[in-house]
């Protein structure tokens, strides 16, 4: 027997049912629902639903019902019951511009994660490279205390102590995989000298790279 995905939904939630969509919804006993609907149709509501976020791969915009939304549906309800065909359409392309307010909302929240998911990939792609914190403002044009900020709210370091890990950690997968000497794995990782990759890595580890490489070094 097929499953089919499930979605909980609660209080203030949108939801849509898209066409041509098997389904059934019910409330849970123990906390029953109310809800409101109206009935789209035509070719450009798919078009006017996804740009609003909704489509059959995200169905709910969660929260979103509040009580402009809900004079907006007892307003469509009014016109349709009193027909009034220009009325009724303003009145359910105002719920699509709300959708589109909260969904650019959206957008607007996850623009910082998604910033800061950039700059560490960049980070992580050239660690051959010398990288500062002015670099990273001037690359992705904001300010140097903005990047900081990120850092702090998603990894709870500085982006330079995060840079200094991630380079140790590819120095210490380096040390044990690879047969470059230690003088590559400087260059490869943007040290300007070997003497300053080793002083470096002997600041985090408490040994030179070439003790931490022989702790790996299998006699034969």
């Amino acid at each position: 027997m097929p499953s089919f995905p499930t979605t909980k939904l609660t209080a203030g939630d949108f939801f849509i049912i898209p066409a041509n969509c098997r389904n059934r919804y019910y409330p849970d006993p123990k906390d029953p629902w109310s809800y409101r609907w109206i009935d789209f149709s035509g070719k450009a509501t798919s078009k006017y639903l996804d740009q609003v976020g909704l489509n059959k791969e995200n169905c709910v915009i969660r929260n979103a019902f509040d009580s402009k939304i809900e004079h907006q549906f007892y307003q469509v309800y009014c016109d349709f019951r009193d027909q009034n065909t220009f009325a009724l359409l303003s009145g359910a392309f105002s719920i699509f511009n709300s959708l589109a307010h909260l969904h650019q909302e959206k957008i607007a929240a996850s623009q910082p994660e998604w910033l800061f998911n950039e700059i560490i990939a960049y980070i992580n792609t050239h660690l051959n490279e010398r990288i500062t914190v002015d670099e990273l403002a001037l690359k992705y044009n904001i300010d140097r205390t903005y990047i900081y900020k990120l850092f702090k709210r998603y990894h709870k370091l500085s982006p330079s102590t995060y840079i200094q890990q991630i380079k140790l950690q590819q120095a210490c997968s380096l040390l044990r995989k690879s047969s470059l000497s230690i003088t590559e794995i400087s260059y490869e990782l943007g040290f300007a000298s070997s003497a300053y990759f080793s002083k470096f890595f002997y600041k985090w580890m408490q040994c030179t790279p070439t003790d931490y490489r022989s702790r790996f070094i299998v006699e034969r």
